[in-house]
């Protein structure tokens, strides 16, 4: 008791004498992270494909009446345990509880284990791209050694490191103000478009920020406090149970299933995916 009344006695005698501001003495004894996370969009429009896992005691992860709505939306997803495949965006909108400025210093991806595991099995729902956002990306390596954000050019479409390096930026949270990180992780570097397999990986978002004279971390996850999840294709497309393909590629109203083998042969015949 006696600590923290001296506590106060000093913070009171440093806005007499002009050392803090209200808005600093507000700051300074304020409980938890500096950073309000205000929203997580799951942007589906950016055209990745989606896993449904198959059932771990065995059976159909999707029977007839579970095929895919005509437009996938986060809570099919979710009440599917469906996984990106390939890349994945999220959008991350954020903004500080603090009085002064607060910077955002590093972002990067918290595996769950220590390594990714295998790419699981289950119903593969292809996803044609309709646009995506348009915030600047984030983008993570989410199965490399040591995975890094790093930041897409707008010349030449080059990537480069962004919070560290000899050019490395920050991001700034002004009080009032929010900020959207747009974070796109891949399984192999995000300039390779071709070959997709690899494994499963599930991650966390780490933030960590300078407030307060200090730096400090936060971790974030998705929606439901999910781990944010993404996996390869496997090296063997015909052993998916299925493949339902959307309506772009079909020019069909709805989803169209096909057995993964008929899949597979349709990917070999053509450089140009063409529904059956």
């Amino acid at each position: 008791m006696a600590v923290t009344t001296a506590y106060f006695q000093d913070t009171l005698r440093a806005v007499a004498e002009g050392w803090l501001t209200p808005g600093e003495v507000a700051d300074s004894v304020s409980a938890g992270d500096a950073i309000r996370v205000v929203d997580i969009h799951h942007d589906l429009d950016t055209g990745n494909d989606i896993l449904v896992p198959a059932p771990k005691g065995g059976g159909n992860a999707l029977s007839a009446r579970d095929a895919p709505p005509d437009s996938l939306d986060e809570e099919w997803l979710a009440a599917h345990g469906a996984i990106d495949v390939g890349s994945s965006r999220w959008e991350i909108t954020v903004e500080t509880r603090r009085n002064e400025d607060v910077e955002i210093v590093d972002v990067r991806p918290v595996l769950a284990a220590p390594r990714c595991g295998p790419a699981p099995s289950g119903a593969l729902v292809t996803n044609q791209a309709a646009g995506g956002g348009d915030k600047i990306a984030l983008y993570l390596v989410i199965d490399g050694p040591r995975p890094r954000p790093v930041f897409q050019r707008n010349e030449g479409g080059r990537l480069s490191p962004f919070f560290v390096g000899s050019k490395a930026q920050r991001v700034t949270l002004e009080k009032g103000r929010k900020e959207t990180l747009a974070i796109v992780a891949s399984i192999g570097h995000p300039d390779k478009s071709t070959g997709r397999e690899g494994p499963y990986c599930q991650w966390s978002v780490q933030v960590d920020y300078i407030a307060g004279g200090g730096r400090h971390g936060m971790s974030i996850r998705a929606p439901g406090n999910r781990l944010f999840a993404l996996t390869g294709t496997l090296p063997d497309v015909a052993r998916y149970q299925a493949v339902f393909l959307d309506g772009l590629t079909c020019a069909r109203q709805h989803y169209t299933k096909v057995s993964a083998s008929k899949y597979a042969g349709l990917l070999k015949a053509s450089s140009r995916l063409e529904c059956p």
